[in-house]
């Protein structure tokens, strides 16, 4: 085990790698497979990250200081990137209901409102609610909704499982819902006919005893 060890931190003192680094390394590897024609490895996208950050940045010029995530510097970054990319999903399929004539996007096990106060600031005109079981999590996000001085968003205190089918909304909006929880999300926002945008958290925590009718 300790050989092991020694030659893992050997591996990264040669190779101080950030996500960046490994991201760019994986698209490289997709982009020059010689098994690919032409028209597919066109498919796989440009390292860009750092050539458009600049222009990514504009989103944090559009939205007020509340709305921006509150981590470490340290952490600052990445979360902006996370959030980013979320978002970008989450406008596209928004974009695609300008004619409806109620448009509510959910912010489902959104803790402090880190994508749903985001969201309601980016667009004025759309009803955003969040929803999250941790009470301390939503009265922060009460607090920040204060703040940002915006009218066209809530917080409501409740479990997923909680939210009835019936209520109407256009889109439901997932970031790391531990375990389980993506799948609760996914399933109400397929029982109300609505579009998703989910990413589950990293390490899926798994109780025993209990089930969960998965979504289809």
């Amino acid at each position: 085990m300790a050989d092991i060890v020694t030659r893992k931190d050997i591996i990264f003192e040669q190779f101080p790698w950030t996500l960046q680094h490994y991201e760019k390394v994986v698209l490289r590897l997709l982009r020059d497979d010689l098994l690919l024609e032409g028209s597919q490895k066109k498919s796989f996208p440009r390292y860009d990250r750092e050539i458009v950050e600049k222009d990514k940045e504009n989103i944090w010029n559009r939205v007020p200081e509340p709305c921006h995530p509150r981590v470490p510097t340290k952490r600052l970054k990445r979360k902006r990137w996370q959030l980013e990319s979320v978002i970008r999903f989450a406008m596209s399929v928004m974009k695609k209901t300008k004619k409806c004539s109620t448009r509510k996007i959910l912010d489902l096990c959104g803790g402090t409102g880190q994508i749903g106060l985001i969201m309601a600031s980016l667009l004025p005109d759309c009803e955003v609610v969040i929803c999250d079981f941790n009470k301390d999590s939503i009265d922060i996000a009460k607090k920040r909704i204060h703040e940002s001085g915006m009218e066209n968003v809530t917080a409501r205190c409740c479990d997923v499982r909680d939210l009835k089918k019936s209520e109407s909304f256009t889109l439901g909006i997932a970031l790391h819902a531990c375990g389980i929880a993506s799948d609760f999300c996914m399933q109400l926002c397929c029982e109300a006919n609505a579009a998703f945008v989910v990413c589950p958290c990293c390490v899926g925590k798994l109780a025993a005893g209990k089930s969960c009718t998965r979504s289809k």
